[in-house]
């Protein structure tokens, strides 16, 4: 009789066995930026929080790591027209971490360039400039009368993100003595940036 009750207290006061977290899915990035990503995973069956590790290495040698997350995460202070790598693991409160999830390969857009003040300007033309972007050989030059303020912005024909290369650009078939504006974006295959700055640039009587 009391070795029967031993034996029910003995089960009676076995500690609870935390559950495995299930392996998450990593699924593609979104939002992304010249500097930032949003990380996405599923969810994962009896997870509590997530780690996600970020790596330009698919070998995940240097890496940089988040941990208690509840979800999809930001992933900031990036390099522009850069290749990441990430994956992610569940915990249950912290124990039993499951395997690292599948990798997901994504790549920055490139970094804005910066427009300059026109040169050479005449009556019906000017020279754009801009500096130059690290890894990047061609951009879009967009000129507006508007400074790009409407919905579309009021271009000029043919400067509607027409493709340059270098750090100038000659624009002309323009009206004598007129207000205009320019800006560019990097490109980088399909990837675009941000828009630049906008210079404002006057054109001779």
């Amino acid at each position: 009789m009391i070795l029967s009750l031993l034996v029910i207290a003995a089960f009676g006061c076995k500690k609870e066995e935390t559950p495995t977290a299930a392996t998450p899915v990593a699924t593609a990035a979104s939002d992304i930026s010249n500097n930032s990503f949003q990380a996405n995973w599923n969810v994962a069956a009896n997870a509590t929080e997530y780690e996600l590790q970020t790596a330009t290495e698919v070998t995940f040698l240097n890496v940089t790591t988040q941990t208690n997350l509840g979800g999809p995460t930001v992933v900031s202070g990036l390099s522009g027209n850069t290749e990441y790598f990430y994956r992610v693991r569940a915990t249950n409160l912290g124990q039993n971490p499951s395997s690292f999830s599948n990798t997901i390969s994504t790549i920055t857009l490139p970094d804005a360039p910066v427009a300059s003040a026109a040169t050479d300007i005449k009556k019906t033309s000017f020279q754009a400039n801009w500096q130059s972007v690290t890894g990047v050989n061609d951009y879009l030059l967009y000129v507006s009368k508007d400074n790009f303020t409407s919905n579309p912005p009021e271009y000029i024909t043919g400067y509607e993100g027409v493709v340059v290369t270098g750090t100038t650009h000659e624009v002309n078939g323009l009206e004598a003595g007129k207000f205009y504006y320019y800006r560019l974006e990097s490109k980088v295959g399909t990837r675009i940036s941000e828009p630049s700055n906008s210079e404002m640039v006057q054109t001779l009587f």
